[in-house]
């Protein structure tokens, strides 16, 4: 999946199938609310700078549910990215779902991989945080005890909330489908609907 972004702000968010046959289906085109983009940019920095003033510990309640994943050493950390999310031609990689399930078989050949009461006695700079519910990602920072989460999260929604979808089309065979339809009128697959007036747009060109 490639979103291609021209500096006016327009894009054009694309699936492209490579191999002996090139397949290239378009998904949504609009344009990203720049303004909109920066404001939610500096509030989440904002927002950041502020949970860097007040460290917790590894034993804070919100931390308890977790999964840390601790690297075992930085070149095996970038070992890791290298072979899961590797970088061709300018563009990363990102694993399908054979790939997840090797990633997750050999995950403790690079993490030590715990709880935080399993992992408050171990020493280290930097964890990935896991959490099995909604299977966010975040970032923890430690320094003898004290600790700051970098919430990757919410910074990974600020992009998709300033979309403002103008046309998107049915993920499986590219016919152009109105953003209140749920429905391909090609192929019958079910397409989220959208509405104009929402504040969060999403790239809804999958299945429910």
């Amino acid at each position: 999946m490639t979103l291609s972004v021209k500096d006016d702000g327009t894009f054009d968010f694309h699936h492209t199938k490579e191999g002996k046959e090139k397949n290239y289906i378009p998904l949504a085109k609009g344009r990203i609310k720049l303004d909109e983009l920066r404001e939610a940019a500096e509030e989440w920095y904002r927002n950041t700078s502020k949970a860097f003033e007040n460290p917790m510990k590894i034993t804070d309640q919100s931390l308890q549910e977790l999964i840390f994943l601790i690297p075992k050493s930085q070149d095996l950390l970038k070992e890791f990215y290298a072979r899961y999310y590797p970088i061709k031609r300018r563009k990363q990689i990102y694993p399908d779902s054979k790939t997840q399930r090797l990633m997750a078989r050999n995950l403790q050949r690079y993490f030590l991989v715990g709880y935080a009461d399993e992992v408050a006695g171990e020493e280290f700079v930097f964890a990935i945080l896991f959490n099995p519910e909604d299977e966010s990602v975040n970032f923890l920072f430690n320094n003898h005890g004290k600790c700051w989460v970098m919430d990757l999260t919410a910074l990974a929604s600020i992009l998709p909330q300033s979309f403002e979808i103008e046309s998107r089309y049915c993920y499986r065979c590219g016919t152009e489908v109105p953003l209140t339809s749920g429905w391909c009128p090609i192929c019958k697959k079910r397409i989220r609907k959208m509405h104009t007036n929402e504040k969060k747009r999403e790239i809804a060109c999958m299945e429910e």
